[in-house]
Parts: structure tokens; C-alpha cells; sequence
């Protein structure tokens, strides 16, 4: 169906609701397809849509100037975060089940990276240094980090591939330099592999 207006794009995993005073839907969250036809990236939405269902015309609602970056391993292998992070639940428990279990991890991990990673740096990851306070978990999010930095959210989405870094609001670009630059030493040195930022 054709429309016009303002549109986001293909949207994946979305959220969609109903207006019905306004007979429009309005969209929220969800992912983008961007970059490169031939090589297309998904990226969170990070904006809100609205489509007038009388004429199939869309509108922007919202226009977030958030900063984002991909940190990811050069050789574009996938990292071990999820298992690190695993381990690391289990590192201080005195519980023999447990030990047994975290030292079945970490073996496992070193066949893999062919290394013993290093799980204090795991949970230094995403505490770079500047001043900022931890913020608490979402229950409903899975490997989402955020600290707040100077009264602005700094989110960490990590994956298999990559961490996403989200700067929610207007930092100096030093502050955000540092950040970045921080996240590309420490996940460099934990997987002993060269990474690199990306501009979302």
C-alpha cells in the first residue's frame, strides 16, 4: 500500500497501538533497517511514528538526537560476553555445585578464547572513567547496562556481535570520547582481539 509522509523505514519487532481518536496507529520502539542495501543493518528505533489511517500518511513525532556506536571485534567474529557474564554469577559462591559449575565455564571459555579471561575486567566493562552512578537493571531487559553520567542515561546493549552504546541525551563530545574509547580498550583487552567503535 503506498503512502506518504515522513516514514520510518522497515520496522522489526515493533511496538504498534492504536489511536482511536486520531484513527492512526502510532509506533514505537523496535528496530531499523539502515546502512549499506547490500550489507543492511538493523539499529534500534529510537523515535516515534504516527500513521494517519485516513490517508495513509505518516508522521514523525519525535526526532531523539541520541548518540550510538557498535563496538565490535575487527575480524568481525562473534564475542564471549554472554558466557563471561555467565561465569561471573558464580565466581565468589562458595557452593560446591556452583564452584563445580563456574569452573566448568571458565574451562570452557579458555578452550575457546585459548586464554583464561579476565572476569574482574568483565564487570569493569561498562564503568568507564568519568563520573558516574550505576543505575538499576530493568527486570524486563536482558544484557542492558546504564549508568548515569551528568544527569544523561548512557545505555549498553550487549549481544553476541557487538555492544551498542546510547547516549540519551547531550554530553561534551570529550565525555563521550572517553566513554567510547574506554569500552573499545577494555572489550579489546578481555577477548584479547583488536575492536573498533562504528557510528551509528
Amino acid at each position: 500500500m503506498n503512502s506518504t509522509g515522513d516514514a520510518p523505514g522497515w520496522l522489526h519487532k515493533h511496538d504498534a497501538a492504536y489511536v482511536a481518536q486520531e484513527n492512526a496507529i502510532v509506533i514505537t520502539g523496535g528496530f531499523l533497517i539502515r546502512g549499506d542495501p547490500d550489507r543492511p543493518t538493523l539499529v534500534e528505533n529510537i523515535d516515534d511514528w504516527r500513521l494517519h489511517l485516513a490517508d495513509l500518511r505518516w508522521e514523525r513525532l519525535t526526532r531523539r538526537t541520541w548518540k550510538r556506536w557498535e563496538i565490535r571485534r575487527i575480524d568481525g567474529s562473534g564475542n564471549e560476553l554472554f558466557s563471561i557474564g555467565s561465569a561471573c554469577m558464580f565466581k565468589d559462591s562458595v557452593n560446591k555445585q556452583a564452584r563445580e559449575m563456574f569452573e566448568k565455564d571458565m574451562e570452557g571459555l579458555e578452550e575457546r578464547l585459548g586464554f583464561r579471561p579476565d572476569l574482574n575486567l568483565y564487570e569493569k566493562l561498562y564503568a568507564p572513567p568519568v563520573p558516574h552512578e550505576k543505575l538499576p537493571d530493568k527486570e524486563d531487559e536482558f544484557r542492558v547496562r546504564r549508568i548515569n553520567v551528568n544527569g544523561v542515561v548512557v545505555r549498553y546493549n550487549e549481544d553476541s556481535w557487538a555492544v551498542v552504546v546510547t547516549i540519551e541525551g547531550d554530553l561534551p563530545t570529550s565525555t563521550t570520547d572517553t566513554i567510547v574509547s574506554d569500552l573499545v580498550n577494555k572489550l579489546s583487552a578481555l577477548e584479547q582481539k583488536p575492536c573498533e567503535s562504528i557510528r551509528l
